[in-house]
């Protein structure tokens, strides 16, 4: 789209000749009481217009005597030397930008935003953003927040993003980003947030990210990440929130994420994961929701997992659990959603306490009963010798 304004074409000799006296500096001062879209068609008019509206001092003046409405939504879209005097009398002492759900009337994130070295917090999700997420953002090393969440950005995301030391707050979910998670993030000591979910993401999960020993909440979700799940993640133990779900990783779950005391909630459902489920997540008292479906799980339901007094949702559905449903899931008193079914070989054994919640769930989930013991040959003619 191009600039407001379009390119310079003075044509008009009666009006050059008598504006050629005129000072620029004078020019410039008078036609930037114009607002920018009144202003910029102004220098077809002739070359003395065009000459003043081409300076520094006009688009300053332009941009500080308009009201942030007439300027604020179409600033990146005039003239390059215009926007570096919005980013100037606008922006350039601010902490925070919060630009969410704008409606720009162009969407590429202006390379003029990378020369805001005090800003602290940008907002500019839903902001129907597209392009590549600019390398030099790296320069506004004071940021703490990046919100870039819920646009249409089409890149690779830049590893040159771990220079940010201070961030603490990464949103780069929903959008069409691709290509690795770059290891580099690793070094974001103080990062408290990472949402990369509903991307195009592929290749491993870096075991990088084993270092971000804040983290406390960790979305991945719907990417195509491969490979195993790194039992570095097991060092986090900041973590609360932890959604590896609708990827295509593989390999066993870590036992190591029976370390993380703080997770209330973990989601690695629809993936290709095979194994046991390590016992160890018995040891996740703060859990809630645990969403391990549609893998390819094997062995017993760990009895463990009934020591999660705090467990709201289980879902293990999908997999190929067999053995018997421990009986101490009927403790499980806050479930409040559990699925089982869909493991061809697990069964709700007859001792299971009728009266909980886990029974009249697992109920509702259709999942099959133990059969009854049959009576051997030799038992039944001893019971009907006892009938005669």
């Amino acid at each position: 789209m191009p600039a407001i304004g379009g390119d310079a074409d003075p044509d008009s000799d009666s009006v050059a000749t008598a504006f050629t006296a005129v000072p620029t500096a004078v020019l410039a001062d008078a036609l930037a009481w114009l607002p920018p879209p009144m202003l910029l068609p102004m220098r077809r008019v002739c070359r003395a217009f065009n000459a003043a509206v081409a300076t520094d001092t006009c688009a300053l003046l332009c941009i500080a005597r308009h009201p942030p409405i007439a300027v604020d939504h179409i600033w990146f879209a005039l003239p390059v030397h215009f926007q570096d005097a919005f980013v100037r009398a606008r922006l350039g002492s601010r902490t925070e930008i919060v630009w969410s759900k704008t409606d720009f009337i162009i969407n590429w994130i202006p390379p003029q935003i990378c020369c805001l070295t005090s800003l602290v917090h940008l907002y500019a999700n839903r902001c129907n953003l597209t392009g590549a997420i600019p390398t030099d953002l790296a320069s506004c090393t004071s940021l703490r927040t990046l919100d870039l969440g819920f646009n249409q950005l089409a890149s690779v995301i830049p590893p040159e993003l771990s220079r940010l030391s201070n961030l603490e707050v990464l949103h780069l979910e929903s959008n069409e980003l691709f290509g690795h998670i770059p290891p580099e993030f690793g070094d974001l000591e103080h990062l408290r947030v990472m949402c990369l979910s509903n991307n195009m993401l592929t290749g491993p999960l870096p075991t990088e990210l084993g270092r971000l020993f804040r983290l406390e909440q960790l979305y991945i979700r719907r990417n195509c990440l491969t490979g195993s799940i790194p039992a570095e993640l097991g060092y986090l133990t900041s973590l609360t929130e932890l959604d590896l779900g609708r990827n295509k990783l593989e390999g066993p779950l870590p036992p190591r994420l029976g370390n993380l005391r703080n997770l209330k909630a973990f989601f690695a459902e629809e993936n290709d994961l095979y194994g046991a489920i390590p016992y160890q997540l018995g040891n996740l008292s703060k859990l809630q929701d645990l969403y391990l479906g549609k893998n390819r799980l094997v062995g017993l339901c760990p009895p463990e997992l009934g020591n999660l007094g705090n467990l709201c949702c289980l879902q293990l559905n999908g997999n190929n659990l067999t053995g018997f449903v421990p009986l101490n899931f009927s403790k499980l008193e806050n479930l409040t959603e559990l699925y089982l079914s869909g493991n061809v070989g697990l069964r709700v054994p007859r001792e299971f306490e009728r009266t909980s919640r886990a029974f009249r769930l697992m109920e509702e989930d259709g999942l099959p009963w133990e059969e009854s013991p049959r009576m051997s040959t030799a038992q039944l003619d001893l019971s009907q010798e006892t009938t005669a």
